[in-house]
């Protein structure tokens, strides 16, 4: 029966992993949020996409709903950088790496 049960050390280490892996993702996807938004903001850089997805981006360039979204990029890659606000940050973080890859097929 105690073989089945965890001892304090194991699990100690195994939440510092969880730690670890938890806290690197978040500055991993803060950074990349940062930098995309950060390359629109400066720049205005807006990829050339091919085919239907690339149609699809160009209108919502066209509506401002582009431009809002990478925006929204930059402010939620500092909430995460900061550890600020972080799962208000996710969420939409979330939609728009989906919007991205959605746009790149």
């Amino acid at each position: 029966m105690s073989g089945f049960l965890l001892s304090s050390a194991d699990t100690k280490s195994g939440d510092r992993r969880s730690f670890l892996v938890v806290t690197w993702l978040r500055l991993f996807f803060g950074a990349h949020l940062l930098f995309s938004g950060g390359r629109f903001i400066l720049t205005g850089y807006v990829p050339d996409i091919p085919g239907i997805g690339g149609e699809w981006q160009m209108a919502n360039a066209a509506l401002g709903i582009y431009q809002a979204v990478k925006y929204m990029e930059c402010l939620f890659g500092i909430m995460l950088l900061s550890n600020r606000f972080v799962l208000l940050a996710e969420i939409p973080g979330i939609a728009g790496g989906v919007e991205d890859l959605q746009a790149r097929l």
